[in-house]
Order: C-alpha cells, then sequence, then structure tokens
C-alpha cells in the first residue's frame, strides 16, 4: 500500500498557510508603512514594516507613558537597491531619539529563510514514506567482512 500523497499532509498544508502569510506581508509592507509600538519602563520596541523590510528597533523612552500603540502610514521612501543588496541589516545608533539597535531583514529573505528547510522536510518525508511503506522491498542487509 503506497504512502499518502503529500497534499494530504498537514505539515504540507500548514507550511502553505504559512507561506501565504509571508507573502501578504510583503505585499502588505510594499504598500505602506505599518507599526506596532510597545513603551516599557525605560525603552520603546518597534516593531515596523515598510518597503519590503520588517524592522524591529529598540528606542529610547521619548516620553510616551507605557503601553501599545499601532498606526499606519502612507508608503515611505523605500531603497530599492537595498533591497536586494542588503537583505538583512543591523545597525547601530548612540544619538538622542535614535534605535539604540535596528535589526531589518527583506521579506523575500525571510520567505526563502522558510522556504528552503521547509521543501527539504517535505522531500525527507516523502522519501522516508516511500522507504518505510508496507508492501515495499526492505534494502538489502549489508554484508559484514
Amino acid at each position: 500500500m503506497p504512502p499518502r500523497p503529500f497534499y494530504r499532509w498537514k505539515s504540507f498544508w500548514l507550511g502553505v498557510m504559512w507561506l501565504a502569510f509571508l507573502c501578504w506581508s510583503g505585499w502588505r509592507s510594499s504598500l505602506g508603512t505599518s507599526s506596532i509600538w510597545w513603551s516599557g519602563s525605560r525603552d520603546v520596541l518597534l516593531l515596523c514594516d515598510d518597503g519590503g523590510f520588517l524592522e524591529v528597533s529598540l528606542i529610547e523612552e521619548l516620553g510616551h507613558g507605557a503601553g501599545l500603540q499601532i498606526q499606519s502610514a502612507s508608503p515611505g521612501p523605500a531603497a530599492e537597491g537595498e533591497l536586494f543588496t542588503r537583505p538583512v541589516q543591523v545597525r547601530r545608533l548612540a544619538d538622542h531619539h535614535f534605535p539604540k539597535l535596528s535589526f531589518s531583514v527583506a521579506y523575500w529573505f525571510l520567505t526563502l529563510l522558510f522556504l528552503i528547510p521547509w521543501l527539504g522536510f517535505l522531500a525527507w518525508r516523502y522519501q522516508r514514506m516511500n522507504r518505510h511503506a508496507p508492501g515495499t522491498a526492505a534494502p538489502p542487509a549489508r554484508r559484514s567482512t
């Protein structure tokens, strides 16, 4: 009896949903800027997607009270050259009212970071299920010398 086809695997459909989410996020990022601010006791954590990048920044306290803020804005100036030449960027700034630490990743790079291991996992699982399927011939036993 052959194993189930891959389109009946939960891991396949969960991966398809995650891939669709990553593609939608990248598309949404190109339409405008969205950001979420979380104000803590000393610093502010900023999650922002803009111009094909997902950016996480730790900012010095700007006088806001503690809490959560969600904002949207029109598209900002996107650096098209940086999208493909520098998919991962880490910046440290010591100026006042600027991020202490900023980390940004291009959405296409995040998609590749997911897609390659997921396809490898699906290929490995397919081979494993074919090898261990009932009714298939067992691999030849090794002869010891």
